[in-house]
Protein backbone atom coordinates (compact mmCIF):
# COMPACT_ATOMS: atom_id res chain seq x y z
CA UNK A 1 0.00 0.00 0.00
CA UNK A 2 1.26 3.64 -0.59
CA UNK A 3 0.59 6.89 0.70
CA UNK A 4 -2.12 8.90 -0.36
CA UNK A 5 -1.82 12.08 -1.97
CA UNK A 6 -2.85 14.10 1.01
CA UNK A 7 -0.56 12.35 3.67
CA UNK A 8 2.57 12.70 1.14
CA UNK A 9 1.47 16.66 0.52
CA UNK A 10 1.24 16.89 4.00
CA UNK A 11 4.84 15.38 4.85
CA UNK A 12 6.54 17.86 2.15
CA UNK A 13 5.36 20.56 3.54
CA UNK A 14 5.29 20.20 7.55
CA UNK A 15 7.33 20.95 10.33
CA UNK A 16 7.88 19.36 13.62
CA UNK A 17 9.53 19.23 16.54
CA UNK A 18 10.63 15.99 18.48
CA UNK A 19 11.57 15.64 21.71
CA UNK A 20 15.08 14.38 22.60
CA UNK A 21 16.49 15.65 18.83
CA UNK A 22 19.10 18.56 18.38
CA UNK A 23 17.72 21.83 17.40
CA UNK A 24 14.68 23.58 17.82
CA UNK A 25 12.85 22.73 15.00
CA UNK A 26 13.16 19.84 12.78
CA UNK A 27 11.74 19.32 9.51
CA UNK A 28 10.27 15.99 7.74
CA UNK A 29 10.27 15.77 4.02
CA UNK A 30 10.03 12.54 1.51
CA UNK A 31 13.30 10.83 0.29
CA UNK A 32 13.81 7.30 -1.76
CA UNK A 33 16.58 6.05 -4.00
CA UNK A 34 15.02 3.65 -5.98
CA UNK A 35 15.56 1.90 -9.64
CA UNK A 36 12.78 0.81 -11.96
CA UNK A 37 12.71 -1.25 -14.78
CA UNK A 38 10.32 -2.77 -17.24
CA UNK A 39 8.87 -2.05 -20.73
CA UNK A 40 9.58 1.61 -22.72
CA UNK A 41 7.58 0.79 -25.73
CA UNK A 42 8.83 -2.82 -26.93
CA UNK A 43 12.02 -1.71 -25.57
CA UNK A 44 13.51 -3.04 -21.84
CA UNK A 45 14.75 -0.10 -19.92
CA UNK A 46 16.20 0.54 -16.39
CA UNK A 47 15.58 4.12 -14.62
CA UNK A 48 17.45 4.66 -11.53
CA UNK A 49 15.63 7.61 -9.94
CA UNK A 50 16.04 9.68 -6.22
CA UNK A 51 13.54 11.83 -4.72
CA UNK A 52 14.22 14.46 -2.12
CA UNK A 53 11.03 16.76 -0.92
CA UNK A 54 9.55 17.55 -3.98
CA UNK A 55 12.57 17.29 -5.97
CA UNK A 56 13.08 13.95 -8.38
CA UNK A 57 16.71 13.31 -10.44
CA UNK A 58 17.48 10.30 -12.18
CA UNK A 59 19.02 8.62 -15.59
CA UNK A 60 17.94 6.07 -17.82
CA UNK A 61 19.33 3.67 -20.09
CA UNK A 62 18.13 0.84 -22.45
CA UNK A 63 19.02 -2.89 -21.06
CA UNK A 64 21.88 -3.72 -21.70
CA UNK A 65 23.12 -0.91 -20.05
CA UNK A 66 27.00 0.11 -20.17
CA UNK A 67 28.78 -0.77 -16.79
CA UNK A 68 30.59 2.83 -17.27
CA UNK A 69 27.28 4.58 -17.33
CA UNK A 70 28.38 6.32 -20.69
CA UNK A 71 25.01 5.69 -21.96
CA UNK A 72 22.70 6.70 -19.69
CA UNK A 73 20.77 9.87 -20.38
CA UNK A 74 19.63 12.33 -17.41
CA UNK A 75 16.62 13.74 -16.28
CA UNK A 76 15.11 15.76 -13.52
CA UNK A 77 11.44 16.72 -12.49
CA UNK A 78 9.23 16.82 -9.55
CA UNK A 79 6.74 14.61 -7.58
CA UNK A 80 3.73 15.44 -5.76
CA UNK A 81 1.72 12.44 -4.28
CA UNK A 82 1.97 10.13 -6.68
CA UNK A 83 2.64 11.83 -9.54
CA UNK A 84 5.71 12.36 -11.09
CA UNK A 85 7.02 14.58 -14.30
CA UNK A 86 10.40 14.70 -15.39
CA UNK A 87 12.01 16.18 -18.45
CA UNK A 88 15.82 14.57 -20.44
CA UNK A 89 18.07 16.83 -20.16
CA UNK A 90 20.81 16.46 -22.93
CA UNK A 91 23.77 18.57 -23.46
CA UNK A 92 23.48 21.80 -26.10
CA UNK A 93 25.78 23.22 -28.11
CA UNK A 94 27.21 25.24 -25.65
CA UNK A 95 27.55 22.81 -23.25
CA UNK A 96 24.18 23.54 -21.69
CA UNK A 97 21.47 21.31 -20.50
CA UNK A 98 18.65 21.26 -23.14
CA UNK A 99 15.34 19.15 -21.94
CA UNK A 100 14.08 16.99 -24.56
CA UNK A 101 11.43 14.07 -24.26
CA UNK A 102 9.03 14.24 -20.96
CA UNK A 103 7.80 11.63 -18.92
CA UNK A 104 4.55 11.64 -17.00
CA UNK A 105 4.06 8.83 -14.36
CA UNK A 106 2.03 7.69 -11.25
CA UNK A 107 3.83 5.80 -8.80
CA UNK A 108 1.47 3.11 -6.64
CA UNK A 109 2.45 0.26 -5.53
CA UNK A 110 5.67 -0.54 -6.22
CA UNK A 111 4.94 0.58 -10.14
CA UNK A 112 6.02 3.69 -12.23
CA UNK A 113 3.02 3.86 -15.08
CA UNK A 114 3.06 6.08 -17.62
CA UNK A 115 3.90 7.67 -20.89
CA UNK A 116 7.40 9.59 -22.60
CA UNK A 117 6.39 12.20 -25.16
CA UNK A 118 9.21 13.85 -27.46
CA UNK A 119 8.57 17.31 -28.95
CA UNK A 120 9.31 15.87 -32.28
CA UNK A 121 7.13 12.99 -32.22
CA UNK A 122 3.25 13.43 -32.10
CA UNK A 123 2.79 9.57 -30.70
CA UNK A 124 3.14 9.09 -27.10
CA UNK A 125 5.46 5.90 -25.80
CA UNK A 126 3.71 3.74 -23.38
CA UNK A 127 6.39 2.29 -20.13
CA UNK A 128 5.00 0.38 -17.25
CA UNK A 129 8.17 -0.12 -14.87
CA UNK A 130 8.69 -2.04 -11.45
CA UNK A 131 10.75 -1.48 -8.27
CA UNK A 132 14.01 -3.51 -8.43
CA UNK A 133 14.07 -3.16 -4.84
CA UNK A 134 10.43 -2.48 -3.35
CA UNK A 135 10.34 -1.31 0.25
CA UNK A 136 6.68 -1.88 1.70
CA UNK A 137 6.89 1.89 2.79
CA UNK A 138 7.04 5.55 2.83
CA UNK A 139 10.01 6.76 3.54
CA UNK A 140 10.71 10.69 5.17
CA UNK A 141 14.15 12.02 7.26
CA UNK A 142 13.94 14.26 9.92
CA UNK A 143 16.60 16.50 9.68
CA UNK A 144 17.58 19.93 11.13
CA UNK A 145 16.51 21.78 8.02
CA UNK A 146 15.47 21.44 4.36
CA UNK A 147 17.77 20.50 1.54
CA UNK A 148 18.29 23.63 -0.76
CA UNK A 149 18.54 20.98 -3.75
CA UNK A 150 20.66 23.45 -5.60
CA UNK A 151 23.37 21.09 -5.55
CA UNK A 152 25.69 24.60 -4.41
CA UNK A 153 27.74 22.31 -1.90
CA UNK A 154 27.03 24.35 0.90
CA UNK A 155 26.10 22.89 4.83
CA UNK A 156 23.53 20.11 3.96
CA UNK A 157 21.11 19.10 6.33
CA UNK A 158 21.53 16.73 9.49
CA UNK A 159 19.59 13.79 9.42
CA UNK A 160 18.33 12.46 12.43
CA UNK A 161 16.09 10.15 11.96
CA UNK A 162 14.68 8.17 9.13
CA UNK A 163 10.61 7.41 9.51
CA UNK A 164 8.94 4.56 7.62
CA UNK A 165 4.87 4.91 6.89
CA UNK A 166 2.29 2.67 5.78
CA UNK A 167 -0.30 5.10 4.80
CA UNK A 168 -1.13 7.74 7.93
CA UNK A 169 0.48 5.46 10.30
CA UNK A 170 3.90 5.95 11.42
CA UNK A 171 5.81 1.88 11.40
CA UNK A 172 8.86 2.43 12.70
CA UNK A 173 11.53 5.69 13.46
CA UNK A 174 15.08 4.95 12.74
CA UNK A 175 17.51 7.29 14.11
CA UNK A 176 21.21 7.76 12.93
CA UNK A 177 23.22 10.85 12.07
CA UNK A 178 23.61 11.46 8.66
CA UNK A 179 25.09 14.34 6.56
CA UNK A 180 25.60 14.46 3.17
CA UNK A 181 27.74 17.26 1.49
CA UNK A 182 26.56 18.65 -2.09
CA UNK A 183 23.61 16.39 -1.74
CA UNK A 184 21.59 15.05 1.37
CA UNK A 185 22.72 11.06 2.06
CA UNK A 186 19.50 9.26 0.75
CA UNK A 187 18.32 6.08 2.44
CA UNK A 188 17.87 2.61 0.05
CA UNK A 189 16.50 -0.51 0.32
CA UNK A 190 19.08 -3.36 -0.46
CA UNK A 191 19.07 -6.49 1.03
CA UNK A 192 21.96 -6.81 2.91
CA UNK A 193 22.17 -10.29 4.14
CA UNK A 194 20.97 -11.90 0.99
CA UNK A 195 17.34 -13.36 2.57
CA UNK A 196 14.99 -11.97 0.02
CA UNK A 197 13.48 -9.24 2.02
CA UNK A 198 14.38 -5.28 1.69
CA UNK A 199 17.12 -3.88 3.96
CA UNK A 200 17.57 0.13 4.61
CA UNK A 201 20.96 1.25 5.14
CA UNK A 202 22.21 4.92 4.29
CA UNK A 203 25.63 6.93 4.45
CA UNK A 204 26.44 8.68 7.01
CA UNK A 205 29.25 11.21 6.27
CA UNK A 206 31.93 11.78 3.23
CA UNK A 207 35.48 11.82 4.23
CA UNK A 208 38.60 12.20 2.17
CA UNK A 209 38.40 8.90 0.21
CA UNK A 210 36.24 6.51 -0.24
CA UNK A 211 36.03 4.48 2.72
CA UNK A 212 32.49 5.89 2.95
CA UNK A 213 30.82 4.61 6.64
CA UNK A 214 27.19 3.77 6.31
CA UNK A 215 24.11 2.44 9.02
CA UNK A 216 22.21 -0.75 8.00
CA UNK A 217 19.23 -1.97 9.47
CA UNK A 218 18.07 -5.71 8.62
CA UNK A 219 14.10 -6.56 8.08
CA UNK A 220 12.75 -8.96 10.96
CA UNK A 221 10.26 -11.19 9.62
CA UNK A 222 9.18 -12.00 12.92
CA UNK A 223 8.50 -8.53 14.03
CA UNK A 224 8.01 -7.04 11.03
CA UNK A 225 10.89 -4.42 12.12
CA UNK A 226 13.96 -3.18 10.84
CA UNK A 227 16.71 -3.76 13.61
CA UNK A 228 20.50 -2.75 13.43
CA UNK A 229 22.58 -5.26 11.54
CA UNK A 230 25.61 -6.73 13.17
CA UNK A 231 28.98 -5.06 14.39
CA UNK A 232 30.76 -6.18 11.22
CA UNK A 233 27.98 -4.97 8.63
CA UNK A 234 28.48 -1.25 10.48
CA UNK A 235 31.86 -0.98 10.39
CA UNK A 236 31.88 -2.21 6.02
CA UNK A 237 32.68 1.24 4.23
CA UNK A 238 31.29 2.12 0.93
CA UNK A 239 29.75 -1.99 0.80
CA UNK A 240 28.77 -3.12 -2.68
CA UNK A 241 26.33 -6.18 -2.75
CA UNK A 242 26.48 -8.68 -5.36
CA UNK A 243 23.30 -10.61 -5.38
CA UNK A 244 24.96 -13.37 -7.75
CA UNK A 245 27.47 -14.46 -5.59
CA UNK A 246 26.02 -13.41 -1.89
CA UNK A 247 28.56 -11.71 -1.58
CA UNK A 248 29.44 -8.26 -0.02
CA UNK A 249 32.39 -6.43 -1.37
CA UNK A 250 34.18 -3.20 -0.04
CA UNK A 251 36.83 -0.76 -2.16
CA UNK A 252 38.94 1.38 0.37
CA UNK A 253 42.29 3.51 0.56
CA UNK A 254 44.78 3.39 3.24
CA UNK A 255 46.49 6.58 2.31
CA UNK A 256 47.91 8.20 -0.85
CA UNK A 257 49.66 4.56 -2.55
CA UNK A 258 47.72 1.64 -0.82
CA UNK A 259 44.22 0.51 -2.12
CA UNK A 260 42.63 -2.66 -1.55
CA UNK A 261 39.27 -4.59 -1.50
CA UNK A 262 37.82 -7.01 1.17
CA UNK A 263 34.83 -9.25 0.56
CA UNK A 264 32.53 -10.70 3.29
CA UNK A 265 30.16 -13.60 2.98
CA UNK A 266 27.21 -14.78 5.36
CA UNK A 267 27.22 -18.09 7.12
CA UNK A 268 23.76 -18.65 8.82
CA UNK A 269 22.96 -15.55 10.83
CA UNK A 270 26.64 -14.43 10.92
CA UNK A 271 28.84 -11.73 9.01
CA UNK A 272 32.59 -13.08 8.33
CA UNK A 273 35.46 -11.73 6.32
CA UNK A 274 36.30 -13.93 3.29
CA UNK A 275 39.21 -12.43 1.74
CA UNK A 276 41.22 -8.81 1.32
CA UNK A 277 43.54 -7.90 -1.19
CA UNK A 278 45.78 -4.95 -1.20
CA UNK A 279 47.49 -2.77 -3.91
CA UNK A 280 51.21 -3.26 -5.14
CA UNK A 281 54.20 -2.16 -7.07
CA UNK A 282 54.72 -5.06 -9.70
CA UNK A 283 57.89 -4.87 -11.18
CA UNK A 284 58.74 -5.30 -14.81
CA UNK A 285 61.85 -4.30 -17.43
CA UNK A 286 60.33 -2.87 -19.81
CA UNK A 287 61.75 -3.12 -24.13
CA UNK A 288 64.19 0.23 -23.38
CA UNK A 289 65.58 -1.92 -20.51
CA UNK A 290 64.32 0.14 -17.85
CA UNK A 291 62.89 -0.98 -14.37
CA UNK A 292 60.10 0.25 -13.86
CA UNK A 293 57.28 -0.03 -11.19
CA UNK A 294 53.64 -0.48 -12.28
CA UNK A 295 51.33 0.08 -9.35
CA UNK A 296 48.74 -2.51 -9.62
CA UNK A 297 45.42 -1.85 -7.82
CA UNK A 298 42.74 -4.71 -6.91
CA UNK A 299 38.70 -4.44 -8.47
CA UNK A 300 35.62 -6.90 -7.84
CA UNK A 301 34.52 -8.47 -10.35
CA UNK A 302 31.84 -11.43 -11.01
CA UNK A 303 32.37 -12.80 -7.50
CA UNK A 304 35.97 -12.36 -7.25
CA UNK A 305 39.45 -9.94 -6.38
CA UNK A 306 41.01 -9.33 -9.68
CA UNK A 307 44.08 -6.97 -10.41
CA UNK A 308 43.13 -5.83 -13.99
CA UNK A 309 47.10 -5.41 -14.02
CA UNK A 310 48.77 -8.84 -13.78
CA UNK A 311 51.55 -11.41 -14.08
CA UNK A 312 49.24 -14.62 -15.97
CA UNK A 313 50.26 -18.09 -16.59
CA UNK A 314 48.35 -19.19 -19.90
CA UNK A 315 49.57 -22.90 -20.78
CA UNK A 316 52.65 -22.81 -19.07
CA UNK A 317 54.14 -19.29 -20.46
CA UNK A 318 53.93 -16.37 -18.70
CA UNK A 319 51.98 -13.09 -20.18
CA UNK A 320 51.89 -9.57 -18.90
CA UNK A 321 48.62 -7.74 -19.06
CA UNK A 322 49.55 -3.86 -18.45
CA UNK A 323 48.72 -2.06 -21.77
CA UNK A 324 51.56 0.54 -21.36
CA UNK A 325 54.31 -0.67 -19.53
CA UNK A 326 56.26 3.22 -20.22
CA UNK A 327 53.49 4.77 -18.09
CA UNK A 328 54.79 2.76 -14.86
CA UNK A 329 56.96 4.81 -12.58
CA UNK A 330 60.55 4.70 -13.39
CA UNK A 331 61.62 5.11 -9.38
CA UNK A 332 58.68 3.67 -6.79
CA UNK A 333 61.29 2.85 -3.86
CA UNK A 334 61.18 -0.80 -2.61
CA UNK A 335 58.57 -1.41 -0.20
CA UNK A 336 56.63 -4.14 1.41
CA UNK A 337 54.40 -4.61 -1.13
CA UNK A 338 56.98 -5.02 -4.32
CA UNK A 339 56.17 -8.36 -5.38
CA UNK A 340 54.80 -10.48 -8.55
CA UNK A 341 51.37 -12.86 -7.95
CA UNK A 342 51.49 -15.23 -10.81
CA UNK A 343 48.06 -15.93 -11.84
CA UNK A 344 46.09 -18.70 -12.96
CA UNK A 345 42.76 -19.95 -14.36
CA UNK A 346 40.92 -22.42 -12.40
CA UNK A 347 37.46 -24.58 -13.75
CA UNK A 348 35.04 -21.90 -15.10
CA UNK A 349 37.90 -19.14 -16.09
CA UNK A 350 38.11 -18.32 -11.93
CA UNK A 351 41.36 -16.45 -11.59
CA UNK A 352 43.26 -17.32 -8.48
CA UNK A 353 47.06 -16.88 -7.37
CA UNK A 354 49.33 -19.96 -8.20
CA UNK A 355 52.82 -18.04 -6.81
CA UNK A 356 54.20 -14.94 -5.77
CA UNK A 357 57.79 -13.94 -6.23
CA UNK A 358 58.77 -11.54 -3.14
CA UNK A 359 61.64 -9.28 -2.69
CA UNK A 360 64.62 -10.77 -0.89
CA UNK A 361 67.12 -9.20 1.05
CA UNK A 362 70.54 -10.37 0.41
CA UNK A 363 73.37 -9.42 2.55
CA UNK A 364 76.66 -7.37 0.60
CA UNK A 365 79.65 -6.48 2.03
CA UNK A 366 81.08 -3.05 1.44
CA UNK A 367 84.31 -2.01 3.40
CA UNK A 368 83.91 -4.34 5.87
CA UNK A 369 80.30 -3.44 6.78
CA UNK A 370 77.49 -5.62 5.60
CA UNK A 371 74.20 -4.32 3.96
CA UNK A 372 71.60 -6.02 3.49
CA UNK A 373 69.95 -5.16 -0.22
CA UNK A 374 66.90 -5.87 -1.69
CA UNK A 375 66.99 -8.40 -4.43
CA UNK A 376 63.44 -7.61 -6.75
CA UNK A 377 61.71 -9.62 -9.02
CA UNK A 378 61.28 -8.48 -12.48
CA UNK A 379 58.67 -9.37 -15.35
CA UNK A 380 61.13 -9.32 -18.45
CA UNK A 381 59.43 -10.43 -21.62
CA UNK A 382 57.50 -14.08 -20.61
CA UNK A 383 60.05 -15.01 -17.78
CA UNK A 384 60.46 -14.03 -13.86
CA UNK A 385 64.08 -12.33 -13.41
CA UNK A 386 65.70 -11.30 -9.76
CA UNK A 387 68.23 -8.63 -9.50
CA UNK A 388 70.36 -6.96 -7.32
CA UNK A 389 70.21 -3.71 -6.87
CA UNK A 390 73.36 -2.19 -4.62
CA UNK A 391 75.68 -0.27 -6.11
CA UNK A 392 74.31 2.95 -7.44
CA UNK A 393 71.20 2.22 -6.11
CA UNK A 394 72.64 1.40 -2.86
CA UNK A 395 70.26 3.95 -1.13
CA UNK A 396 67.31 1.50 -1.36
CA UNK A 397 70.05 -0.98 0.85
CA UNK A 398 69.95 -1.01 4.68
CA UNK A 399 71.96 -2.05 7.20
CA UNK A 400 69.50 -3.91 9.21
CA UNK A 401 67.84 -7.11 7.77
CA UNK A 402 64.58 -6.15 7.41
Amino acid sequence: MVMSVWSLWFLSTVQVAHAGEPGPVMVEFPAWSRTYAGNLDGRQVEVALTRVDARVEGSYCFAPCARDGQDRIQMQGTVKGDRIRLSELRLGERGTRVRQASWHARLRDGHMVGSRAHPDSGAAQRFSLADTRPLPYEMTLVADSRPANDHTCETQPRVVAIKLYRGRRLVQRLATDSQGTCQVFLPRAIDANFDGRPDITIPLFLPASPNIPHQTWLFDPRTRRFAPGPELLQEITSPEYDYEHKMIASFWRDGCCSHGVTTYRWHGSTLVEDQTLQSHALPVLADDGKRRYCYSSPSYIDGQIVFKDRVEEREGRLAFTVADVGACEESYGIARDTRIDIWQRGPGGALRIARTETVHWRPVLDGGQTHYCPEVPFFDHGSIVRILLDGDERALCTDEQP
